[in-house]
């Protein structure tokens, strides 16, 4: 089982502290750091942890803080955040946002009085690291492809909503009308 880390921020000192379940402290990054970083320890004694940060840029760094893998995901339709996961053959997880459009949202059967300008939705992506800074997309599950909604029943993923608890309600959500940020995860497990 892998082991997670504390990671302690001091916005003000741009300074990331990674700390275990035995309070140990590793040594700090001095770069700019927000709330959403997720570090998690590998059990290779070659390199220390995955980082993820917000901005989508996931690194591998190795005990003396130096980056040995690099890869971003984030670009004008997904974006990493929050978690990620590595896995035991060498693969990452990795939690992502996935861009739907107005028409997507329609097509999907989206209740046309909670559609605004753009709708996110979430993905799982397993990375296999290449190089230094690449990765070979080898798995992808999304939420998209499992919704059910009884709003439109000329539209796709029509259904009786009770019948079907593996699917995810498109139109079910407790906050604003025309929100974004539709789905909203923040940790992997495996």
């Amino acid at each position: 089982r892998q082991l997670r880390f504390i990671v302690r921020v001091r916005q003000i000192e741009n300074l990331a502290l990674v700390i275990d379940v035995l309070r140990r402290v590793g040594r700090g990054n001095r770069e700019p750091f927000d709330r959403h970083v997720t570090a998690v320890r590998l059990p290779d004694r070659n390199a220390r942890e995955f980082i993820a940060r917000t901005g989508g840029v996931i690194e591998r760094k190795d005990w003396l803080n130096n980056l040995t893998w690099q890869y971003q995901v984030s670009d004008s339709t997904q974006c990493q955040h929050h978690d990620v996961y590595p896995m035991p053959n060498g693969n990452i997880l990795v939690l992502s946002w996935d861009l739907k459009t107005p028409s997507q949202a329609i097509a999907a059967g989206r209740d046309t009085a909670r559609i605004g300008v753009s709708l996110w939705s979430e993905k799982i992506m397993e990375l296999q690291p290449v190089g230094t800074s690449g990765a070979n997309i080898v798995w992808q599950w999304n939420a998209w492809d499992h919704l059910v909604q009884a709003y439109d029943p000329t539209k796709s993923n029509f259904g009786a909503v009770a019948q079907h608890p593996e699917l995810i309600h498109v139109n079910q959500f407790s906050g604003p009308a025309t929100a974004t940020d539709w789905l909203h995860c923040n940790s992997l497990d495996y």
